[in-house]
């Protein structure tokens, strides 16, 4: 492809990106309606600051293409890689889910801008490009569908170039018009893309990119120290959509600074407390502690769940219950405890010994996005939010307990609850104390979702002597 139709918004910072991105230009043809546009940055409608490695234009539509540079071998439990090389496993969020979300993102961004100029939108797909040609995939056919290799590299799977982008849509009207891939180009501007940063400053703290996790109202970040060396901290950063108003943005700053206080108050082993507030250009942040060797949950499960045992499993889901049970009676509630909101480190005494801690780990809450929200007057919203974190708690010791995260109708008790209401409200410490042991006397994991729908399923008589 020629220069004047690949555009380069920022300089790649690595050599291996760039060799990635100019493998792929070299193998693009050089005919219309094939553009592209790489290594920029924009702001989605919700808020988040997405990195856009490569947007292609091409017959089939635009696609996002994200460059993995993942070498040894490649497997996936559910939406969680885990990437072997020789001894080393590291566990990550699937870069395929990674490129859907940044894709969606946005289609919906330049839809707006494309409706605000009176254009269609063709539609935005989501891929992965291996850059390292030798990776060995061993993914589920779901996960590997849209996982391509370089092309003329050899190997099996499909390359980008000739097995996707320069494929035509069976019928010629669907193909993308050169007219409207040249559009792209406006439609991108309108939208505020921008030159991809590799920090953005949180006081005297640099939030790095990329994000480590994404949820609806935030994004995680290392963030290292401009003034001490080698010392990092967990920033997460809460999102604000671009045009929202200043009362809404005044509202943001209020949640996140009440959250702060709350959580500042809290003092026990298993919960992270933030360390400071701060601001990121996206919004307000709090920074916390960060333990280097802290994996999430779902990332444990799938590099030690077929290996973690009764006791430390049990070990975990007594300890959770007591942070919750603390921190509900100081008027912090989760609602929304899952294997993506706790991180486990390895037990420092076994530091040394086969697995060096991992076989009998540490779990802490690291994520309370939704703690001051509640803030100690739950009555207000309509929910009990001590049997919906007791339903969550459920959900992880059902994951703790098969070495694997629940499935979406499992998972999915705790949304139904919030949206059907709960039982009434009694004694947080006992409740909490009392499902802890109920799920700790159940003999096999299959127990474990009956035992938490029955511990909550609310006795007429019980509601009546509470109302008397």
């Amino acid at each position: 492809m020629a220069v004047s139709r690949w555009t380069t918004i920022t300089p790649w910072p690595y050599f291996d990106e760039r060799d990635a991105a100019d493998a792929i230009r070299e193998a693009l043809p050089d005919v219309a309606p094939f553009r592209a546009w790489s290594n920029f940055s924009f702001v989605a409608d919700s808020g988040h600051v997405h990195r856009i490695d490569l947007l292609v234009a091409a017959p089939g539509g635009l696609f996002v293409v994200e460059l993995d540079a993942s070498r040894g071998r490649v497997a996936n439990h559910g939406p969680v890689w885990v990437i072997s090389s020789g001894p080393t496993q590291v566990a990550r969020d699937s870069p395929g889910r990674v490129a859907a979300i940044k894709a969606h993102a946005l289609g919906q961004a330049l839809s707006r801008a494309a409706a605000q100029s009176g254009l269609p939108m063709p539609p935005v797909f989501g891929v992965v490009q291996l850059t390292f040609p030798a990776t060995e995939i061993d993914l589920d056919p779901a996960e590997a569908a849209a996982v391509y290799r370089p092309d003329g590299t050899g190997g099996d799977g499909p390359w980008l170039v000739r097995d996707l982008l320069a494929r035509t849509p069976a019928d010629h009207r669907d193909a993308l018009p050169d007219w409207l891939s040249e559009a792209v180009t406006g439609l991108l501007a309108r939208i505020g893309t921008a030159p991809s940063q590799l920090s953005h400053p949180v006081g005297t703290w640099r939030v790095v990119e990329p994000p480590l996790e994404l949820s609806p109202n935030a994004q995680d970040h290392i963030a290292w120290s401009t003034v001490l060396d080698k010392i990092s901290v967990r920033a997460r950063v809460f999102v604000a959509r671009p045009d929202a108003p200043v009362a809404q943005r005044t509202r943001l700053d209020e949640s996140v600074c009440r959250e702060y206080l709350l959580l500042s108050e809290l003092d026990h082993p298993d919960i992270a407390r933030p360390e400071m507030i701060g601001n990121h250009e996206a919004g307000p942040a709090l920074l916390y502690k960060h333990d280097r060797r802290g994996v999430r949950f779902d990332h444990y499960l799938a590099l030690y769940g077929n290996r973690l045992g009764r006791a430390a499993a049990d070990d975990m889901i007594g300890r959770l219950g007591d942070a919750l049970a603390y921190a509900h009676g100081r008027g912090a509630y989760h609602l929304d405890l899952s294997v993506r909101v706790l991180t486990v480190t390895p037990h420092p005494d076994h530091f040394g010994e086969l697995d060096d801690g991992w076989l009998d780990p540490r779990v802490r809450i690291t994520d309370w996005r939704r703690a001051g929200q509640v803030g100690g007057e739950p009555a207000r919203y309509g929910i009990d939010p001590v049997a919906a974190d007791m339903l969550g708690l459920g959900v992880v010791a059902l994951a703790a307990r098969t070495g694997r995260p629940a499935d979406d109708g499992v998972a999915g008790l705790v949304t139904s609850y919030l949206a059907q209401g709960g039982p009434v409200r009694l004694n947080p410490s006992h409740r909490i104390g009392d499902l802890v042991d109920r799920l700790l006397s159940t003999e096999d994991a299959s127990q474990i979702r009956p035992a938490i729908e029955a511990f909550l399923r609310l006795d007429p008589r019980v509601g009546e002597v509470l109302s008397a």
